[in-house]
């Protein structure tokens, strides 16, 4: 039978599921809403963009990249995650099961070690959420490419440990799984990355006015789902509450030298590294650092769509014969920001 498009994962069953989730959508749940009620905008440098336009589910979705088999299986991995990870860290009746480390050193970084996680199962989540946008065609993630080889790497060890998925179900049971996870450590490629989730920001909910919860609540689903197309030494990600600094790419281990976020004078990250197969480390991030990290994309794509605008206003006024100054333009430009 002729197969219109393979899926991209296993690669030997047709590409017919519609609606995959390009990112996990229980780390972004809190930020774009649950599935099927997704809010979603774009902030991209493009001058004519209407930056209010719900894009709904259509910036974090792709059809035809996987076949309901992957997509299930990468569901099974999300939902181990959602129950033991997403629900529990950071709550005081679940403390004893992500204990928290400081590391003795100029800067008292903190990180919660997930005792109680799967390890490779944990490298998978990973894997799979920065696989998938770098096979994406979707322009929320234009630009974000892995190099071939390490793509083609991810894909094959997603596709070996992933569960199996035979006759509309998944066959093993949870349980199962990860015990056979346990079995093949040895034939694992771990790639080192930090993965840091901001702490809660410190507020008393309780003394809030009405207005003021209502302010906070907006807060907590502005996070940003970035992920950097120029930085490779390491990936930059941000999604929702949490960064990834992966190092995909081999050679020395450096934070200073692509250091975008500005977190290797401030932080162990080394010492917060998840590069073998032991309990996960998830890396406690200061609210402070976070929101200026948010605000520092969002400043530098603001500035960039402004300088787009200057350039057309210029353009423009020269193509009617006219040689603008910059008053001119900055009247121009304050003129199509206000539109």
């Amino acid at each position: 039978m002729h197969m219109k498009n393979r899926c991209l994962l296993c690669e030997r069953k047709e590409a017919n599921q519609t609606g995959s989730h390009l990112t996990s959508c229980f780390i972004v749940a809190s930020q774009f809403g649950k599935r099927g009620e997704e809010k979603t905008y774009e902030i991209t440098a493009d001058p004519n963009q209407d930056y209010f336009e719900n894009k709904e589910a259509s910036g974090i979705k792709e059809d035809y990249i996987l076949c309901a088999g992957c997509e299930q299986r990468l569901s099974f991995v999300e939902s181990y995650f959602s129950q033991e990870l997403t629900n529990k860290i950071g709550e005081s009746r679940y403390s004893e099961n992500f204990p928290i480390t400081e590391i003795k050193d100029n800067h008292s970084s903190k990180f919660f070690s997930c005792a109680n996680i799967n390890p490779i199962a944990f490298h998978l989540l990973i894997y799979s959420i920065i696989w998938r946008a770098s096979i994406s065609n979707n322009p929320m993630f234009s630009g974000f490419k892995l190099e071939s080889n390490v793509e083609e790497n991810l894909r094959f060890i997603l596709d070996l440990y992933l569960p199996e998925y035979k006759d509309h179900n998944i066959v093993p049971k949870l349980k199962q799984w990860l015990k056979d996870l346990d079995n093949v450590p040895d034939f694992f490629t771990p790639y080192p990355y930090v993965i840091l989730r901001t702490e809660e920001e410190d507020i008393d909910v309780s003394r809030l006015t009405e207005k003021e919860l209502e302010e906070w609540e907006k807060r907590k689903t502005k996070n940003l789902l970035y992920f950097a197309f120029e930085d490779n030494h390491p990936y930059h990600i941000i999604l929702n509450e949490f960064i990834i600094l992966a190092f995909f790419n081999g050679g020395k281990i450096d934070y200073t030298k692509q250091d975008y976020f500005e977190l290797g004078d401030k932080y162990d990250l080394e010492g917060q590294m998840n590069k073998t197969i032991s309990s996960p480390k998830i890396g406690i991030l200061k609210h402070e650092d976070w929101t200026r990290i948010n605000q520092k994309i969002i400043d530098a794509v603001a500035n960039q769509r402004i300088n787009r605008i200057r350039r057309e206003c210029a353009k423009s006024m020269l193509t009617q014969g006219k040689i603008p100054n910059k008053t001119e333009i900055d009247d121009c430009v304050n003129k199509r920001l206000k539109t």
